[in-house]
């Protein structure tokens, strides 16, 4: 490094306006914030920002004052009682509101606050939560300690976060054992995935109008093109997909494991036989409608054609399709196009490296607990009961 005897501070710039080399000045911390912010999934934000709303308006009412941090380790404790079900003790050491049984199970939120919480427009519904939406909630509380940690760590030392306290970890591991203990009908339903016998039921609801061409085109491109998320369908603009052969490429751009939207091979993805041909004609009803630039899957009112779809509009077509069938198909969400393209890729005995490709995954234990479940279908050794011919 150069000595830097030839550099004089200004002349009409005070000392004060230099930076301490230890710390990051309030502007700076700002700018920081800022893009975290922006780069943070929409989706993500939204529901951090719904579950602080919560603690905030449940901690009011519970301890009588305003929630400020660091929250206390007991609090959080307290907060996963009032929000999940145990089954009473039969025999209780201290006294309880609650009357013992085996056969009934509790949480500790009183109704009257319950009441207020739905009131206020905090709540759905009154009763226990599942065990995904109270860890929605603790995973909110612990990134904003993690946020101000950051932030002020002359404040509040890592420690302080309550997430990481022993007696919260062990809480939430006899909680974990205990839901995966408990029968199926009291644990939250898995959405089913929509393999290919459930695909051709849906895409035989969809028929030649305006809305019916959308929707198919839509449900293949999501599904065929490597079992796309909700938030990649509704990304898809006409400068991303390009007419490749007989079929197209589309190209994934941001997504949830490329938050950088990083370009790199693999974010090419196919879209080649029936669901070439499915997009191919809704395309053309875009450019009937002088749409050649900007999203692919629009909203359609009165016959015609408007803005871009948001994310729950995906969920909404798969739902409203599922309800359109002749037979029941279980329960349906956007995710089942993703899961049922990695189980379908199972039972029809596709490289595993293959199938990936396409997903996009990063985690092969996530993947792999998918695809096994449609591996298990053809598995040779569920026959062997079966008399060889």
């Amino acid at each position: 490094m150069k000595p830097t005897q030839g550099i004089a501070a200004p002349r009409n710039e005070p000392l004060a306006s230099y930076l301490d080399p230890n710390q990051l000045n309030l502007e700076a911390r700002r700018a920081t914030q800022a893009f975290q912010f922006e780069g943070q999934s929409p989706n993500t934000r939204r529901t951090y920002e719904t579950a602080l709303l919560y603690w905030g308006a449940w901690y009011a009412l519970r301890y009588g004052e305003p929630l400020a941090v660091p929250v206390p380790s007991p609090v959080v404790m307290q907060f996963v009682l009032d929000h999940l079900q145990h089954s009473p003790l039969s025999v209780s050491s201290e006294a309880t509101p609650f009357l013992p049984s085996s056969h009934t199970s509790q949480h500790l939120l009183p109704e009257p606050i319950d009441q207020l919480l739905i009131g206020g427009g905090y709540k759905a519904k009154p009763g226990p939560w599942s065990l995904a939406t109270v860890e929605t909630r603790l995973a909110a509380l612990s990134r904003a300690h993690d946020v101000l940690i950051a932030n002020d760590p002359r404040r509040l030392a890592p420690d302080t976060n309550p997430l990481r306290n022993p007696a919260v970890r062990q809480l939430m591991s006899a909680v974990r054992r205990t839901y995966a203990r408990r029968p199926p009908d009291q644990q939250r339903a898995r959405p089913a995935a929509a393999t290919r016998s459930v695909m051709e039921a849906l895409l035989a609801t969809c028929t030649d109008d305006l809305i019916g061409v959308r929707d198919r085109a839509l449900l293949l491109f999501g599904f065929a093109s490597g079992g796309r998320r909700r938030s990649e369908i509704v990304a898809a603009t006409l400068e991303n997909v390009r007419r490749d052969g007989d079929g197209f490429i589309y190209e994934l751009g941001h997504s949830k494991t490329n938050q950088s939207g990083r370009r790199s091979p693999e974010n090419f993805k196919p879209i080649q036989g029936e669901a070439a041909a499915a997009l191919e004609t809704w395309l053309q009803e875009l450019f009937r409608s002088k749409i050649t630039q900007g999203a692919i899957f629009r909203r359609i009112l009165n016959g015609q054609i408007r803005e871009p779809l948001k994310g729950a509009a995906v969920r909404d077509i798969v739902r409203r399709r599922a309800q359109l069938t002749a037979e029941p198909l279980g329960k349906l969400s956007a995710h089942s196009l993703r899961s049922g393209f990695v189980t379908e890729s199972g039972r029809q005995n596709i490289a595993i490296g293959e199938a990936m490709a396409l997903t996009g995954h990063r985690s092969v234990q996530t993947f792999i607990s998918y695809y096994r479940t449609g591996e298990a279908a053809t598995s040779a050794a569920a026959h062997l009961m079966e008399s060889k011919k």
